[in-house]
């Protein structure tokens, strides 16, 4: 089965996704906790924007807006840690697979799949960069729980909430 993405007008859906990157980057710079809550959060911007994007050259600030904004939580709070500098290029690579996977998944396939799938390849991501940054001794051990299954729950759940999410303003629009 596949979803109907539904397209909000023009004028809507520019302050959609304007407003979609301005919350991913504050919400990791003002809540840093609980991790599971701020990741499924910012996880379910990243669908929702994947859904309403509408060209390619938004997509470079909304990869980068949530880890800007993990790290100036840190730098204003003192709660990030200088580990995760090592991981921006992989959070980024992984945010943008996330977008292009479900996107493409969604047009052959229902929103469950596209979100399991493109879920899975932003764990993938995540994952091997710790797992390698582990094994070189760069980054401690605990990096690959917060980098491993605790990132795959996180944008499952983001997912599922975004598919909730998605699900009102179709509801709304149609």
């Amino acid at each position: 089965m596949v979803t109907r993405i539904i397209a909000l007008p023009q004028t809507k859906s520019i302050f959609f996704e304007y407003t979609l990157i301005f919350l991913a980057f504050l919400i990791p710079l003002f809540i840093s906790g609980p991790q599971f809550l701020t990741g499924t959060i910012v996880n379910s911007l990243i669908f929702l924007f994947a859904l309403q994007h509408s060209n390619s050259r938004k997509i470079l600030p909304f990869i980068i807006a949530p880890s800007i904004g993990t790290i100036g939580n840190g730098i204003l709070f003192g709660a990030a840690t200088h580990f995760l500098f090592y991981f921006l290029p992989f959070i980024w690579m992984a945010n943008y697979v996330l977008i292009v996977s479900f996107k493409t998944l969604l047009k052959k396939n229902s929103f469950t799949i596209s979100i399991v799938g493109s879920s899975l390849l932003k764990f993938l991501i995540l994952f091997f960069a710790a797992y390698i940054f582990t094994l070189g001794k760069i980054v401690p051990s605990p990096f690959i729980q917060f980098m491993g299954l605790f990132q795959l729950y996180t944008v499952l759940a983001g997912g599922v909430l975004a598919l909730g999410i998605h699900t009102v303003i179709k509801n709304k629009y149609d």
